[in-house]
């Protein structure tokens, strides 16, 4: 997809996908992050097919909460799981959750009874990343129509196992209507993301011998003095890096 057309949503807004870049970016106790994550649950709700009611959950103080929600229901389901156990606490650990029939799910019998009385077939829990690479929310999506997630879920669930090579069947993309394209471009642009600051951290830690704790406290400080996005000081530290590694005589 050209990112030219993923980049302004029909409002003239921050589409679903530089919502979801966005967040890759902020560190976790940014003033922005509980807007930015609200505004992330409304898109989905408002312009993913296939999905009626969307949330997020949140760790706060070791405590799991909903910080934003397209409606109540989506509320009384993540609240369910909150108590008995569910798929978002479950992709809280780091890795996406489908499930695809709720009705035969015997693992969270709370998340079945409460999912199953108001009417859905079909959730998918998807890890959002901030800036330290922790996972400290996760995207529910809950759907009434039992299939219409499976194509966003056969895109979303491989690209956090990218170190495995699949062969493709079927290219799932052709069946997502524009928001959820823009959902899938998001993911990879968040985990591109993640990825840059990783790879800058363990940069910093060999050449000022500091831990990971002190190599991202170094980061946000580059950061905050040239007034770059925490991504874009990432990718400056490899391209230096690079640079120096390419002047250095064989």
């Amino acid at each position: 997809m050209d990112d030219h057309e993923t980049s302004r949503d029909s409002s003239g807004g921050a589409n679903l996908a530089d919502l979801l870049e966005e967040m890759a970016g902020l560190p976790d106790d940014a003033s922005d992050v509980e807007g930015c994550l609200r505004l992330i649950a409304r898109r989905v709700a408002d312009t993913v097919a296939g999905v009626d009611y969307a949330s997020v959950t949140s760790s706060r103080d070791g405590k799991a909460t909903t910080v934003a929600m397209s409606s109540d229901v989506a509320l009384e389901v993540d609240s369910s799981q909150y108590a008995g156990g569910g798929p978002c606490l479950e992709a809280l650990e780091g890795q996406p959750i489908a499930v695809p029939d709720i009705a035969a799910d015997m693992t969270w019998p709370d998340f079945r009874r409460v999912a199953t009385k108001l009417g859905l077939h079909m959730s998918l829990s998807i890890p959002m990343i901030t800036a330290s690479g922790e996972t400290t929310s996760v995207l529910n999506l809950y759907s009434h129509d039992a299939g219409a997630l499976v194509p966003l879920a056969m895109e979303v669930i491989p690209l956090f196992h990218a170190e495995i090579e699949r062969p493709r069947t079927r290219n799932w993309v052709e069946l997502l209507d524009e928001g959820g394209r823009l959902l899938v471009v998001g993911i990879q642009r968040a985990l591109a993301a993640h990825n840059a600051i990783q790879t800058a951290l363990g940069i910093l830690m060999a050449a000022e011998h500091v831990d990971a704790r002190e190599a991202y406290l170094a980061l946000r400080m580059r950061s905050a003095a040239t007034g770059d996005t925490i991504p874009v000081a990432a990718e400056r530290i490899i391209a230096s890096a690079s640079r120096d590694a390419e002047s250095r005589p064989e």
